[in-house]
């Protein structure tokens, strides 16, 4: 269980890399009136802030990609169990409660494993990302492909899945 944790927060913490400088971010931070808004509470150097592992905007937009992907893998099976269920055994219930249903069975899980996995309420992710900065480059390049084929091969299996079923 010690890997699967590590390869997520290992996910989590590249997926916060790449929000922390991808280009939409860093043009957004240039503009005259977002470096007013963090002047005025006290924030000097903002370079400095994104290269913090706890800073919430960029920490949101990594944590709520995880729950993305997570919940694009939990909605075929949730398909696949809901036309089991409704269609095929004939179980009969009315729209807003098995939609309530849906997504009960759908998004709690997809929740409790990112917060399991990562931990992001407990700040459990943040030994790993110190861990994590220290690294090589070597090793920092070799994550980021595996980031990268990662987030494509989870995609890719939601699609088909979806498409399949």
């Amino acid at each position: 269980m010690k890997q699967v944790i590590y390869f997520w927060n290992k996910i989590f913490y590249n997926m916060w890399k790449f929000s922390c400088w991808a280009p939409l971010s860093m043009w957004f931070l240039k503009k005259e009136a977002v470096k007013k808004f963090y002047k005025k509470r006290g924030v000097k150097n903002l370079q400095k802030e994104l290269s913090n592992a706890v800073y919430p905007l960029m920490y949101s937009h990594a944590f709520y990609g995880l729950l993305m992907l997570t919940s694009f893998l939990f909605l075929p099976i949730i398909m696949y169990v809901g036309r089991t269920l409704f269609v095929e055994g004939g179980l009969v219930l009315n729209r807003s409660l098995t939609i309530a249903i849906f997504a009960f069975i759908w998004l709690v899980p997809t929740y409790a494993i990112n917060e399991y996995l990562l931990g992001w309420m407990k700040d459990r992710y943040i030994p790993y990302f110190e861990v994590f900065e220290k690294e090589s480059e070597k090793e920092k390049r070799k994550w980021k492909w595996i980031t990268i084929f990662t987030v494509l091969l989870m995609l890719t299996i939601a699609v088909t899945l979806f498409i399949i079923l």
